[in-house]
């Protein structure tokens, strides 16, 4: 898995100590086996890490989505979860337009400094 999510087996290891993801089990050489599920998992770490999540944050939203994928979950638990991934959407959905426009500047910015710096170019 490591070399498959370009993440190293220390780092695994720790999410693993966090709680965050869960090994299938295990070879009888001891090594962990993670499956499909876990790679998935790991891949959403892996999403959410850059984006400042906190371990505790990262486990609440794993948590809710596992909540959600249960049939058996209590309804109100269920509810709870949706309308906390519900609002984690809405937050990352305004995290998203706040960089398209931040990048739309910086766009903006660096086609003016290219147009001052050739004009500076063709005036020396």
């Amino acid at each position: 898995m490591s070399e498959r999510l370009g993440l190293s087996s220390r780092s695994i290891r720790y999410y693993e100590e966090s709680g965050l993801v869960t090994p299938a089990g295990r070879t009888t050489g001891g090594f962990r086996m993670y499956s499909e599920f876990d790679v998935q998992r790991l891949l959403g770490v892996m999403q959410m890490k850059p984006l400042g999540f906190s371990l505790e944050r990262m486990g609440q939203v794993l948590g809710d989505l596992d909540v959600l994928r249960d049939d058996d979950a209590d309804h109100a638990d269920r509810m709870q979860a949706r309308a906390r991934l519900s609002d984690l959407h809405a937050e990352m959905q305004e995290a998203l337009a706040s960089l398209a426009q931040r990048l739309e500047i910086a766009r903006s910015f660096t086609h003016r400094l290219d147009e001052e710096l050739t004009e500076l170019d063709g005036s020396s």
